[in-house]
């Protein structure tokens, strides 16, 4: 990344937040993505319990290694998303099922406590543009766009509703996130 590019887009952090926080294995959640998934780790399942006493927000963030059954730190990605649970249903074998949507990105700043359960220290991303990088920015979403368009005519899969909603929004991230939620 070059000097210009690291000027044109600063990205902003607020205050940091305390909650719980579910480490997935092998899936990846986006802001404004609803998601339903299965959980089974004891400690996963009490980072929810904890999340529906309190406002149900919880920070997903992906594992770099599924393998690992404690993750700490150095095994966790530092960006992940903050999530609204929408549903959760408690399934044979002490697992959960549960229905999330994504809220926001945010920065692993610290895991503050993961004895019972996982609980983050986390910062909401933000991110603020010069006037160049918003010009800039445009024209790659309406790049974007047409790559997109070319993939769908070339993929029959891809409904309507999704080629849509790629035309039809002009926010870079939602574009981004979308995109990745409906590729195969």
């Amino acid at each position: 990344m070059t000097q210009n590019q690291i000027d044109d887009v600063n990205i902003t952090e607020e205050s940091a937040t305390i909650m719980p926080m579910l480490a997935l294995r092998g899936l990846t959640v986006f802001p404004n993505m609803i998601l339903h998934f299965d959980v089974g780790r004891e400690k996963s399942v009490r980072a929810l319990e904890q999340c529906m006493l309190e406002d149900q927000n919880i920070f997903l963030v992906t594992q770099k290694d599924i393998r690992v059954e404690d993750p700490g730190m150095d095994d966790l990605y530092k960006i992940g998303t903050v999530s609204k649970v929408r549903q959760m249903f408690k399934l044979p074998g002490n697992n959960v099922r549960l229905v999330v949507e994504g809220s926001y990105r945010a920065r692993l700043a610290d895991i503050v406590r993961s004895e019972n359960y996982f609980v983050a220290e986390v910062v909401q991303i933000k991110e603020k543009d010069s006037e160049r990088a918003l010009k800039k920015k445009l024209a790659l979403v309406r790049e974007t766009q047409r790559a997109f368009e070319e993939y769908a005519e070339a993929a029959p899969r891809v409904p309507n509703e999704v080629l849509l909603q790629v035309l039809s929004s002009d926010e870079p991230g939602y574009l981004a996130d979308y995109i990745a939620q409906n590729i195969s």
